[in-house]
């Protein structure tokens, strides 16, 4: 439906282009708080592949940043729900 070239392109005329990495580290850790890290995977996926094609750089310049901002936001930040669970269970 294009809505991931519609983000893809929001957030590459915000950040700019030399900052499409900075782009996913955000929307990462924005999806990334009320998902767990697989689900955000998958839903961040189609729009790193844009950004990256858009921008023109390697899918590994914005997949590395995306994936560090969901891991660090399913590890660290408390409000999320796999740390909610651990704490849980202890």
């Amino acid at each position: 439906s294009g809505g991931a070239e519609q983000v893809a392109r929001t957030l590459v005329d915000r950040f700019g282009e030399r900052n499409a990495h900075w782009a996913m580290v955000c929307i990462a850790f924005l999806v990334g708080l009320p998902l767990f890290f697989e689900v955000g995977f998958v839903l961040l996926v189609p729009i790193a592949f844009t950004v990256a094609r858009r921008v023109g750089v390697s899918i590994l310049m914005v997949g590395l940043p995306m994936v560090a901002g969901l891991s660090v936001v399913h590890a660290l930040v408390p409000p999320h729900p796999a740390a909610m669970l651990a704490v849980q269970a202890y």
